[in-house]
């Protein structure tokens, strides 16, 4: 899964990089570095519509498959701040912002920062420069939303049924959802572009090609 591979990469580039770190100390940049990636990681998760516990046993895994000098990071920071981090990612915080908010990367302080422990400071005393994309999580919620709707309504459409049939069931499945902004999108799309998604699914249209250029959601 993606999750799995962003840590693969971040231990890689730990790894990669601690020759050089060790000669020129750059405090708290690795730590930094590793609550962006379990952000995102978050986000990710989130986004398939996993539960706030399921999240939390992924980062708590993800964590596992880092170096041990890592790892130890990685699962305090998730057993102190993972409900954090998911209520964060819910409110559309960057993962920059969120971990300047539980006081990992600077910035205003909110909460607590991380316990002192020898795994916290071993790894804080290591650093590396990354560049980060710049996230839209509202955006990442219309497109996956669209596409759980315009999914099921093939479904239903390859099936025969009716347009008011259609609509009312969808409606339904929209709320299947966990997170209460992409039941909201998904019931938006389902009743605002009924028509011209089951229009378009009827000349054989991909779910993907009617949420791009049709509802515009990806």
């Amino acid at each position: 899964m993606k999750f799995l591979v962003l840590f693969t990469i971040l231990a890689l580039v730990f790894s990669a990089t601690s020759a050089t770190i060790q000669k020129q100390p750059q405090v708290g940049n690795a730590a930094c570095d590793m609550c962006e990636y379990l952000v995102h990681t978050a986000e990710d998760l989130v986004f398939q519509n996993m539960s706030n516990t399921q999240v939390t046993r992924y980062l708590q895994t993800a964590c596992k498959i880092l170096p041990t000098k890592y790892a130890g990071l990685c699962e305090v920071m998730v057993e102190q701040y993972a409900s954090q981090i998911i209520k964060k990612v819910l409110e559309f915080e960057t993962p920059a912002v969120v971990c300047q908010q539980i006081q990992i990367c600077g910035g205003q302080k909110e909460v607590e920062p991380i316990v002192k422990t020898p795994a916290v400071e071993s790894v804080q005393n290591l650093g590396h420069h990354h560049h980060h994309h710049h996230f839209n999580p509202l955006k990442k919620f219309e497109c996956k939303a669209c596409d759980y709707a315009v999914k099921h309504i093939e479904s239903h459409v390859m099936r025969g049924e009716a347009i008011h049939d259609i609509e009312r069931a969808v409606d339904l499945e929209c709320d299947r959802f966990d997170i209460h902004e992409a039941i909201h999108i998904c019931k938006k799309v389902v009743h605002e572009s009924i028509n011209k998604i089951v229009e378009h699914l009827l000349k054989h249209e991909s779910p993907e090609r009617v949420c791009k250029e049709q509802v515009h959601m990806c």
